[in-house]
């Protein structure tokens, strides 16, 4: 009973994780392609696919193979041809084979690097960047609607101006630092994450098996024991 329970409860978690595993691939799948896109790589086909065949027309076959089937029919009862019979399963095959057709393949594809690090490729960087010119403007605004005119506004505009630069200036190198952060942690920590997890979910139910076990063993090993007592014990009566 202890054993079979164990074995329920790792199937249950091996869906449990198999059905988690499915609805986050497209999320996953897409953090991926992100970095990589960031990281200078593409998808790059290195073998192409075959278009494949439609299925022929085989009457012809068909008939050619009608003929060899009245030749040996014939020949039976005289002198049989020499290797009609081989030649009649090859042409069965062949027919079999035109009939179906076959089927394509699709190209084979690797992630190849095929250019630098380019933060512009992060999907981070344009609404960031957006966001620092539209506090450049805004605080342009409310600059030209406190001071007057004079060589205190066009200090403070100019002054506006070197920090909206300075921070656009600033943000590729955050984004990088960012994104190979990120990158770092898809390439390396999430799969050692996922693999202690699973490794401690087997070691956890392969301690409770053997426990499990164990303790069958004893309660045997008791039941025995007694059983044995208690007939000595009849025995010596």
């Amino acid at each position: 009973m202890g054993g079979k329970g164990g074995g329920n409860e790792g199937e249950a978690l091996e869906e449990m994780a198999q059905q988690l595993f499915d609805q986050t691939d497209p999320l996953r799948q897409g953090l991926i392609d992100n970095s990589a896109a960031f990281l200078g790589f593409e998808e790059v086909e290195v073998s192409p696919g075959t278009p494949g065949t439609a299925p022929a027309d085989v009457r012809e076959m068909q008939s050619r193979l009608r003929g060899l089937e009245d030749q040996l029919d014939r020949s039976r009862d005289r002198n049989p041809v020499p290797g009609l019979s081989d030649e009649i399963a090859t042409l069965r095959s062949e027919i079999n084979t035109a009939s179906a057709g076959t089927p394509g393949t699709d190209p084979v594809t690797e992630l190849q690097r095929t250019g630098p690090i380019d933060a512009t490729r992060s999907h981070m960087f344009s609404p960031m960047n957006d966001a620092i010119s539209q506090r450049g403007q805004s605080a342009e605004g409310q600059i030209m609607a406190a001071l007057p005119a004079g060589g205190g506004l066009t200090e403070a505009l100019a002054n506006n101006i070197t920090s909206t630069n300075a921070a656009q200036a600033a943000l590729p190198g955050q984004i990088i630092d960012s994104e190979l952060n990120r990158a770092f942690s898809l390439a390396t920590g999430a799969p050692l994450q996922a693999s202690t997890s699973l490794a401690s979910n087997a070691a956890g139910l392969q301690a409770n098996a053997a426990n499990q076990a164990s303790a069958n063993a004893a309660g045997a090993k008791q039941g025995i024991g007694v059983g044995v007592g208690t007939k000595l014990a009849t025995k010596g009566t």
